[in-house]
């Protein structure tokens, strides 16, 4: 398990700045997700996710947003319904999809670049541990040209982790 110490060595911090999108020449991940909340600490190997409750979602959005569109949870902006998911923002959640590579971006430099996380995450790519990243923008972007082949999917996984609030009754809630 990592400790609190750990996430400065592994924090990643984008060196490139947010960047007009260019759509030959990348391959854009908003659109069809899943979600489920976490469960146990954070490790370097991806536990198995086998036994969560994944829903689909639609990024880019907050985690309430998507649980929402999900059917999971009641209008959050009807009455004082806010009130009664304030649970969520104690709550880890892991978001995963698969891509691919297209096969004529073969030979070229490959990176895999987020424009933000909501605020924490760490990150799996084919079960491989990349790095952690905090701040809502400006990245991270790893280097995955050594770890894609083009043609074949690929698994994403990300955590996010919930912000501890000591004044909050839920917030151990991962």
């Amino acid at each position: 398990n990592f400790s609190a110490g750990d996430l400065g060595k592994w924090s990643v911090y984008s060196t490139l700045p947010v960047a007009a999108r260019d759509q030959e020449n990348e391959i854009l991940l908003t659109g069809t997700w899943e979600l489920a909340q976490a469960k146990g600490g954070l490790m370097p190997t991806l536990p198995d996710l086998s036994g969560l409750e994944w829903k689909r979602i639609r990024l880019p959005a907050t985690v309430q947003y998507a649980l929402f569109e999900a059917g999971a949870i009641p209008n959050p902006w009807y009455a004082d319904n806010w009130k009664k998911l304030q649970w969520i923002h104690g709550r880890d959640w892991y978001l995963r999809r698969e891509f691919r590579i297209p096969k004529e971006w073969s030979g070229r430099h490959i990176r895999l670049r987020f424009d933000g996380m909501d605020y924490t995450g760490a990150v799996w790519l084919d079960q491989k541990f990349l790095g952690l990243h905090e701040g809502m923008f400006g990245g991270p972007t790893f280097d995955v040209t050594a770890a894609v082949s083009d043609g074949a999917a690929h698994q994403l996984v990300v955590r996010l982790f919930h912000e501890a609030d000591a004044t909050s009754k839920d917030s151990g809630g991962s």
